[in-house]
C-alpha cells in the first residue's frame, strides 16, 4: 500500500468513497469542496479564503490501482498551534486491515516534520459507522475534549498532543 498526494487523477475515486462514508456531508458537497480546493480549482478556493485557512493538502492510501482511504491536514490562521485532520476515511471493503493505522500515522508523522504545531485535532463522532474509528483514536492517544449532542449523534473534538 502507498500513501500518495490526491490528485485531479484519484479525485472521483476518493470523492466517491468519502462520500459513501460521510453521507450527510456529501449531501451539502463538501468533501467535493475542500478536495478541490486543496488542487487549487476554482471556484472552490473561496472555502480556503472564507476559513482562513493557510494549509490545506490530502493524501490517499491506495494499492493495486485502488482507493482505499484517504486523510488530510488543515490549517486555521486562528489556532496557530494546532492543525485539524479533515475527511479521514477508509473504504468499507477495506477496513480492518490497517489502512486506518497507516493513514493516520503517515499524517502523525507528516505534522511533526513540520516543526510548527503542538497539537493535531479532529471532528468525530458518536455515528455507528464510526465505531472503529474512535477505538482507533483511543489507541493512538486522541483525547476526547468536547462533546456535543447533535441530531442525530454527538459530535466530538479530539486531540493529540505532540
Amino acid at each position: 500500500m502507498d500513501i500518495i498526494p490526491l490528485t485531479q487523477e484519484n479525485l472521483d475515486e476518493t470523492l466517491a468513497i468519502t462520500n459513501s462514508v460521510f453521507v450527510n456531508e456529501a449531501k451539502k458537497k463538501w468533501p467535493e469542496i475542500a478536495y478541490n480546493a486543496s488542487l487549487g480549482i476554482e471556484p472552490h478556493l473561496s472555502y480556503v479564503r472564507e476559513r482562513a485557512t493557510d494549509y490545506l493538502k490530502y493524501w490517499i492510501a491506495k494499492e493495486n490501482g485502488k482507493v482505499l482511504g484517504t486523510i488530510g491536514l488543515y490549517h486555521e490562521t486562528d489556532t496557530p498551534d494546532r492543525i485539524w485532520i479533515g475527511w479521514f476515511c477508509v473504504s468499507p471493503t477495506a477496513r480492518g486491515k490497517g489502512v486506518g493505522r497507516k493513514l493516520l500515522q503517515f499524517t502523525i508523522d507528516e505534522v511533526k516534520s513540520m516543526n510548527t504545531y503542538t497539537t493535531v485535532w479532529l471532528y468525530t463522532s458518536r455515528e455507528p459507522n464510526e465505531a472503529a474509528a474512535q477505538i482507533l483514536y483511543d489507541k493512538m492517544g486522541f483525547e476526547i475534549m468536547s462533546e456535543e449532542e447533535k441530531q442525530p449523534y454527538a459530535v466530538l473534538n479530539r486531540r493529540l498532543i505532540l
